[in-house]
């Protein structure tokens, strides 16, 4: 039985999607973004894809509702930046997820296609910008690639490389946390009570304490990532030393 969603929701989404895009205001960026999605029926497969195989986002147009929102986070979130920065955090934010149609089949209850089993869906949302043909500047294309990248990361998106992983040292990390941060709020939106929620920057135990004894060997850890937690962990949490950065 073919996956579909309703022409009515379709229709609706291309319109919030749209509105997003025409919010971009580099010409080169909204050429990258016509180039990805609307040739060969991308954009089509986009609106009917799921975000995951199981759980919530295991259903037809998840993809593209995830997108929307989070860049509707972002939009409002990213005013303190420049604006070509802004520009490319929405791009970034916007397409993290259209790896989507390769890695989940197009027929049937959500599965992975052999492609999406080797890669997580960032992964391959970074492959289609860096084989798409447009014209754009090859070190802005390169930014965007590793924004997506590293928001995936900062979100703890399992299988994406730690940032650290992907050399530059501190290039578009702050950027990178910002959009990871709107990313985690809209995951979190359909499943928890806001109120009940806070925002923590988990660091790896091994980093923490390196960093107390000023030692800069560091053993193999988990990427430091944002996390949203409990009211009552998080008040707990505060009772420590354990820094933290709220992003935004």
């Amino acid at each position: 039985m073919a996956r579909t969603v309703p022409s009515s929701y379709q229709q609706q989404a291309s319109r919030a999607f749209g509105q997003l895009v025409r919010g971009i205001n580099d010409a080169q960026l909204r050429a990258l973004m016509r180039a990805v999605f609307y040739r060969a029926g991308r954009y089509q497969a986009f609106c009917q894809a799921p975000l995951a195989a199981t759980g919530a986002d295991a259903c037809a147009g998840s993809a593209i509702r995830h997108a929307i929102r989070s860049g509707r986070l972002l939009r409002a979130v990213a005013g303190s930046f420049a604006p070509q920065t802004r520009d490319l955090m929405l791009a970034a934010t916007l397409l993290m997820g259209v790896g989507a149609i390769e890695a989940f089949e197009a027929q049937g209850s959500p599965r992975l296609t052999p492609r999406g089993r080797l890669y997580p869906v960032a992964v391959l949302s970074t492959l289609i910008v860096h084989d798409v043909r447009c014209t754009i500047d090859r070190n802005k294309r390169e930014a965007l690639e590793g924004l997506i990248l590293r928001a995936a990361a900062f979100a703890g998106e399992p299988g994406v490389p730690a940032p650290e992983e992907l050399g530059a040292g501190e290039f578009l990390q702050h950027e990178g946390r910002v959009v990871a941060l709107c990313v985690q709020l809209d995951r979190f939106a359909e499943t928890a009570q806001p109120a009940s929620l806070a925002v923590r920057w988990s660091q790896p135990t091994s980093e923490r304490r390196s960093a107390q004894r000023g030692t800069a060997t560091l053993r193999q850890q988990p990427a430091p990532h944002l996390t949203l937690v409990g009211q009552r962990r998080k008040e707990d949490d505060d009772n420590t030393i354990e820094p933290r950065l709220a992003a935004g």
